[in-house]
């Protein structure tokens, strides 16, 4: 099954680098982390076989432009029980409406098409935000919404607060900003969307705290935490990582009971798009002219096995633990 991560217009590299990095050390035994441009996402059939869709920070209007033709693939992908995965400008691109940085220069709102979240998304929480610096970078914490956990230190750079109704039935609030205020303002939430899922974060979780960007912000913040105890909030962000997650139907190794990956590869599948049927013809006539009696094509070094997609054939019927044959 794949993961696979927005990597066109808007995205920011350094939240890119860092949702892959994540993503890859807790999920690679288990998933193949790959990039997703625009096009494939408006045009090829990505939907098969995904197990996760990400969009990372970086800037809401690119998104907008650059995926105009993939919104119907993405809301049917969710509405037929997929999983989505939003960070900071990939949860206000979630959002049903944006208000940010209203009356300043900066200024963006406006409707939002995907609307896994059904209301508005209302930035910047914090002040200070400028675009292609790190001077409005801070640390915050947020406090879970069931009040059991308390989690510091986590990167913050332009995002905002979910505004959630009483009415939002299908909305989970899952952590709160720990203002001094008191005003609870949503950080996080879970969205049922039809048979799917999706999960939208204003902090940005993928950020490790051990890291030189989240130390630096930490210094400009009033709560220092990073810098005083960064293994032990890594642990922690690691864990709200791992259950966002597992609230997206991932199935995973804990990080302490994390194994080595594999030295095998995982499986691999080819698809094709209809223009492209016949070039996937052609290729399994080649792998049967060459395939011995059980199906096995042997080279100098591997054996490969051959599935045929089929009303029979489940991808999770091939076996994770190496059987000594590669599957494709």
């Amino acid at each position: 099954m794949n993961v696979l991560v927005y990597s066109g217009p808007g995205v920011s590299q350094t939240s890119l680098d860092a949702t892959l990095s994540t993503l890859k050390s807790l999920l690679g035994s288990n998933f193949a982390i790959q990039t997703v441009s625009p096009k494939a996402l408006e045009s090829e059939p990505w939907t098969v076989g995904c197990a996760l869709l990400v969009i990372p920070g970086g800037r809401d209007l690119p998104y907008l432009a650059s995926l105009e033709r993939a919104i119907p693939k993405i809301v049917g992908y969710v509405k037929a029980g997929g999983s989505y995965l939003g960070i900071c400008a990939g949860a206000y691109f979630a959002s049903g409406r944006i208000e940010w940085e209203i009356g300043t220069p900066l200024e963006v709102q406006g409707e939002r098409p995907l609307k896994f979240f059904p209301g508005l998304s209302k930035g910047c929480m914090y002040p200070g935000f400028q675009y292609d610096t790190e001077n409005g970078a801070r640390t915050v914490s947020i406090t879970t919404c069931n009040g059991e956990k308390v989690i510091e230190g986590l990167y913050y750079n332009g995002g905002g607060e979910f505004v959630v109704q009483e009415s939002m039935k299908d909305v989970e609030p899952l952590a709160y900003y720990n203002d001094p205020h008191g005003s609870r303002s949503v950080a996080g939430v879970s969205c049922s969307f039809g048979s799917g899922k999706a999960v939208l974060w204003h902090i940005h979780p993928e950020h490790p705290i051990t890291s030189e960007l989240v130390a630096a912000a930490a210094a400009r913040s009033t709560e220092g935490a990073a810098v005083a105890h960064p293994q032990q909030l890594e642990t922690q962000r690691q864990i709200l990582f791992c259950d966002t997650l597992r609230i997206l139907g991932l199935s995973f190794p804990s990080p302490a009971n994390h194994r080595d990956p594999p030295t095998h590869p995982l499986p691999q599948h080819i698809y094709a798009t209809e223009r492209a049927i016949s070039i996937l013809e052609a290729l399994e006539g080649v792998l049967e002219s060459i395939q011995n009696a059980h199906g096995i094509v042997d080279d100098t070094v591997d054996s490969f096995k051959v599935h045929k997609a089929s009303a029979e054939f489940n991808p999770r019927d091939i076996p994770l633990e190496f059987d000594g044959i590669q599957h494709v």
